[in-house]
Order: C-alpha cells, then sequence, then structure tokens
C-alpha cells in the first residue's frame, strides 16, 4: 500500500472522517499559538521544550477544573515543531461515565454510539512528524520520547516492516498514527502475555478529527496491523451490570459520532488497580502494624502479582520493631534489683521510659503501637507503590 496513494487515504475520504459531519468538539491546532493563548492560566498544563527541538504540551496534576475546554483536553502529549506547527496530535482526554456533570449517563445520547472497543490496560503510544534516522516519523508515549514504555514500543515498532510502512504513510498525510502498547514488563494490572502494539485510532493533526471505524478496519487489513477488540453488542442500558459482573479487563471505550468518547471501567479493575497501584509505602507499613497485610499479599500473589516491594517493607518495619524491643531488653535488664522510685530516677528522659515502667510493672508494652506513633511517619512516606515493576505509564 502507498504512503499516498490508497483511496482510504484521498481528500474525499477525508470528509468521512468521524466529526467533520457533526459538530467536532475539537479546537482546530494550526499551532501552538491559540492554545497557548487559551491555556496561559493553567498552572498544572506545561509546554515542555524537548532536546530535539519539539515542544510537548501536557497536564501535569490535574484538578476538577483543568480540562473545561477544548484546548484543555489537547493537553495530553500534543506535539508542536520548533516553527509551532502541530505535528502529533494524540488521544485527547476523555472520561468515565458518570465522572463529571456532562458525562452523567441519563444525559449522555446513547443512540450516537460510533464505536465500542476494549479498554486495553497499556499506554498510549503515537507517532510524531519528525525525520530521524531516515524515516519520517519517530514515536513517543503520553509525555516522552525516552520513557521505558516508549523505547521498548519503538524498538518492537522499528523491527517489523508493517509497521513502519504503516506509520510512514500516516505521517505523510498529515495524522497521528495511535496504539496501545502492552507488554509482560509493563503490567499494570492486566496481564499480557506477549508484548502487542494495537492499532486505537488514526488522528487528523490539524482538525483532531478521528478516522472512522470501517477506515481503520480497512488499513489494519492492508497493512496487517492488528486493532484493538470492538465490541459488536453493546447495550448501554446494561453497562451497570457489565460493570459490575465482568471480569479479567479494564473496561470499554466508546466513541460518538462526534469523535467524543468516554470510558467504563469494571469494577473488578478498579478493585484491583486501587490494590496494586495506589497503595503508598505508608500504608502498608501501616498494615504490617495492624496486623491486615496477610489478606492483601495472598490476594495480589494470586493474581500473579510481584509482591516484593510488599516484603521489602514488611521486613523494614519488622526489623525496627525488633531492634526497639532488643533495647527496651538491654534497659530493663539494668532495672534488675531495683526499686521502682530508684528506676524511675534513673530513666526519666528516656525514649522508652513508658514503656520500661510498663515492663517493670509486669505489663507488656505495645512495642508496635510505640512504633507507629514515634517513627512510621519518619520512615514511610506516601511514595505510590508500584506492585508490578510496570513501567507502563497510568492515567
Amino acid at each position: 500500500m502507498g504512503a499516498v496513494t490508497s483511496p482510504l487515504l484521498t481528500k474525499a475520504a477525508m470528509n468521512t472522517y468521524i466529526g467533520l459531519n457533526c459538530a467536532s468538539p475539537f479546537p482546530v491546532l494550526f499551532g501552538d499559538t491559540a492554545m497557548r493563548e487559551a491555556l496561559a492560566d493553567r498552572e498544572e498544563i506545561r509546554f515542555m521544550k524537548q532536546e530535539n527541538g519539539t515542544t510537548v504540551c501536557s497536564y501535569i496534576v490535574a484538578s476538577a477544573e483543568t480540562f473545561r475546554d477544548g484546548f484543555s483536553r489537547e493537553a495530553r502529549g500534543v506535539v508542536f515543531d520548533a516553527a509551532g506547527k502541530t505535528i502529533a496530535r494524540p488521544l485527547h482526554k476523555f472520561f468515565n461515565v458518570n465522572e463529571r456533570v456532562e458525562t452523567q449517563a441519563i444525559d449522555i445520547d446513547w443512540s450516537k454510539i460510533a464505536r465500542v472497543m476494549l479498554k486495553r490496560d497499556g499506554s498510549m503510544i503515537h507517532t510524531v512528524a519528525l525525520p530521524e534516522d531516515g524515516r519520517n516519523f519517530t514515536v513517543k508515549s503520553k509525555k516522552s520520547y525516552s520513557s521505558d514504555v516508549a523505547v521498548q514500543a519503538k524498538k518492537w515498532l522499528l523491527q517489523r516492516e508493517n509497521y513502519v510502512k504503516f506509520c510512514s504513510s500516516m505521517i505523510a498525510c498529515g495524522m497521528t498514527a495511535i496504539f496501545e502498547w502492552t507488554s509482560p514488563i509493563a503490567r499494570i494490572v492486566v496481564g499480557y502475555k506477549e508484548d502487542s502494539l494495537d492499532l486505537l485510532h488514526v488522528r487528523e493533526n490539524i482538525t483532531g478529527n478521528y478516522l472512522s471505524q470501517w477506515e481503520l478496519e480497512s488499513l489494519s487489513a492492508s497493512f496487517n496491523i492488528p486493532m484493538v477488540e470492538k465490541v459488536e453488542t453493546f447495550s448501554a442500558d446494561q453497562f451497570a451490570s457489565l460493570i459490575a459482573d465482568t471480569e479479567d479487563i479494564e473496561g470499554w471505550v466508546i466513541q460518538f459520532e462526534n469523535g467524543d468518547m468516554v470510558k467504563l471501567k469494571t469494577k473488578w479493575y478498579m478493585d484491583r488497580h486501587h490494590a496494586m497501584t495506589f497503595l503508598r509505602v505508608r500504608d502498608i507499613a501501616k498494615m504490617v502494624i495492624d496486623e491486615s497485610l496477610d489478606d492483601l499479599k495472598a490476594k495480589l500473589a494470586g493474581d500473579g502479582i510481584d509482591i516484593g516491594q510488599i516484603v521489602d517493607i514488611e521486613n523494614q518495619v519488622l526489623s525496627e520493631i525488633r531492634l526497639i524491643e532488643s533495647e527496651l531488653e538491654s534497659l530493663f535488664a539494668t532495672t534488675v534489683g531495683k526499686d521502682r522510685k530508684t528506676v524511675a530516677m534513673e530513666n526519666n528522659g528516656h525514649k522508652l521510659f513508658g514503656m520500661l515502667m510498663q515492663k517493670y510493672s509486669g505489663k507488656e508494652p505495645d512495642v508496635p503501637a510505640y512504633f507507629a506513633k514515634t517513627k512510621l511517619d519518619e520512615m514511610f512516606d506516601l511514595t505510590q507503590l508500584n506492585l508490578t515493576d510496570s513501567v507502563a505509564e497510568v492515567e
């Protein structure tokens, strides 16, 4: 298939893009000027100059108010060249059903669904119209050309001629090819047995419009590029039961006729995602103190998750508790044969004084509680755990 001669990529075919025949929610981006002006007051959105001369616009830490217009929803890795021209347009920001006022299930026009696909649990990888090593493109993840997942996916892609030709063709037509990278070494929650780069979308750089389902399928067949699985029978009035009852997948992405999208995530996924990616170092340490860690370890290990980080934290907590116990025992040994008043006078002001006097009185001190009160917050921070050693970029 030629780079510019395919009937799918002619000017006439451009008119079949999702979005051109209805009100498009996407701003036209010939360059970065309008976007910079629109987002000038948004400190959480940055225009980041890269070593290769391009500028990547992306949010850093998002709040509920960050994505309040079309320009901010494009701040998800859109790329401009040194002259400010738009050279890559990855997926716009979209939300879960019922997450925002505008995505309430009762207000969504479900009759306007154009495409439903499974939501693969990986990292977005997309092309950039930047010449590199004799090609007319390179690739990046949402924010980076050099992230682990970007490097992995790029190496994998460049070893496959059909992918190189496909990406080159899309670039020649002013479009961005968007993929989902899944790999056993870039696991988030759902496990995948082999590396895979599946086609999600193709998007026009200037208008932001997406190719239609049939165009994607034709391109997929022509270049032998696998697509993310589509869902043929999706009932909007049954999505509540789908969310509650479906297991082993992240969820679904629903695209409407105007190109906008919403996502649905299964309860199964959300439960595991919270356990696997939103636990913090301090949370694990507290669970050791509360003696509630065993159930979590068993659950994660049963799901095939590497719990090495959890075990390391557990061992560190237990080691510190043993050190305190040892110090207390040594201190207690010095009280042998002494009366209570003498012991109190000699040890008043010692950090373990309270527990020492408890022990002297025949009571068993609560060493774990002492550790939790005096050392836990200092030793264990709120860094988010990545329990799978995943290098994937998580939203």
